[in-house]
Formats: C-alpha cells, sequence, structure tokens
C-alpha cells in the first residue's frame, strides 16, 4: 500500500504543478485584460472586457482555493494515509472539478468574446471583424488548444487513476498471500 500511496502523493504534486502554471496564465491574462479595460477608449468594448476579465479571476481564484485545499490534503495525507478507496475519490473529484473548471472558463470566455464583438460592431459599424472576434476566434480557440488540454488532463487522471488501482490491487494480493 505505501507503494500506492508514494505513487498518489506524486499525483496530487503534478496537479498542484499543472495547477499552478493554469493560475500564473490567468494571473497574466487577468492584468493583460485590466490594462486594456483601462485604456480602451471605446465604452462600448468595457462590457466584454470586463466579462473576460471577471472570468480570469474568477478561475485564478478557483485554482487558487483549489491548490490550497491540495495543500492540505497533501500534508494530511503524507503523515496519516487515507483508505485506498480515498485515494480513488480523490481521482473523481478531481475529474469534476477539471470539467467544471473548463466549463466556466469556456463559457466565460465566449460569452465576453461576444459582447466584445457586440461592442466593436456597435462602435465600428465593421461585420467582418465582429464575427471574428465573437465567433471564430473563441471557436478556433476552443478546438485548438483548449479542448485538447482538458482531455489530456482528464485523461492522466484516468490513467492515473488506474495505476493506483493496480498498485492497490497488488498491496492487497500481497498481504492476503
Amino acid at each position: 500500500m505505501q507503494a500506492a500511496l508514494d505513487r498518489f502523493l506524486s499525483f496530487m504534486a503534478i496537479a498542484r504543478t499543472r495547477n499552478a502554471k493554469q493560475m500564473r496564465f490567468a494571473g497574466f491574462m487577468a492584468a493583460l485584460i485590466a490594462v486594456l479595460l483601462w485604456q480602451t477608449r471605446w465604452l462600448a468594448l468595457q462590457p466584454g472586457l470586463g466579462i473576460l476579465f471577471i472570468g480570469q479571476l474568477g478561475a485564478l481564484f478557483v485554482l487558487l482555493y483549489r491548490n490550497a485545499t491540495r495543500s492540505r490534503d497533501f500534508a494530511r495525507w503524507k503523515t496519516a494515509a487515507p483508505p485506498a478507496a480515498g485515494l480513488l475519490v480523490w481521482f473523481d473529484r478531481e475529474k469534476a472539478f477539471a470539467t467544471r473548471l473548463a466549463l466556466f472558463e469556456n463559457g466565460s470566455r465566449a460569452i465576453g468574446m461576444i459582447v466584445l464583438a457586440y461592442g466593436f460592431w456597435k462602435t465600428t459599424g465593421n461585420v467582418p471583424v465582429a464575427l471574428v472576434i465573437g465567433i471564430v476566434y473563441p471557436l478556433s480557440v476552443y478546438f485548438g488548444m483548449v479542448r485538447k488540454k482538458n482531455q489530456s488532463t482528464i485523461r492522466d487522471l484516468r490513467d492515473w487513476k488506474n495505476e493506483i488501482q493496480e498498485l492497490i490491487i497488488s498491496a492487497s494480493i500481497a498481504d492476503a498471500g
């Protein structure tokens, strides 16, 4: 069982590192959008930029909270090992968290870009650019990068869970024999 716990703790560390990278990106994007929001002279763009800013800040705070929770769990489980079922439940919770976070990020990004495109169209009357900003860009970002990253995260969690299950089974067989 110790091998399963050690491997599990390494997976938790990888997940915390992945979230830290996501937090840095969300913080950078929030700062960039804040500068754009502050510097824009077209008032019609401010609602869309505001939605994008709030979405990035929301993602940042959710990830910050999740990493703090993981750190507490990591410290607790390093000293007192949880039952095997607790290890496996963690993977299901991580998958649910990753799915909800992706839905929140993609939803806020899509809504923000649509509102931004509408503001751009109202200000300039340029329909092709507004369509690119509001429809083409969010779809290309989602299907180009974000979807692959989310699928990769979920696939990693599934593979990690399977590995931990195998280690738990082999440990229980060794204990029984």
